[in-house]
């Protein structure tokens, strides 16, 4: 139930911040679903360089 709640507020928290940058998503006729479908996959394509070294490793996030 933890985790799902933290998804949840994950969720909620990038879309008020998409939300607060409508002016900018003005320009892009998508509808909101399409837009964070477009964010998603970005994100999937989006090689983290900095951290390789880090996710070879292996690690853990823990929510307390």
């Amino acid at each position: 139930m933890k985790n799902h709640y933290y998804l949840i507020q994950i969720g909620h928290m990038i879309a008020q911040v998409m939300e607060s940058w409508e002016s900018l998503w003005k320009k892009v006729k998508q509808s909101r679903e399409q837009k964070h479908r477009r964010i998603l996959e970005s994100w999937k394509q989006d090689k983290l360089k900095e951290y390789t070294q880090e996710i070879e490793r292996g690690f853990q996030i823990r929510f307390g």
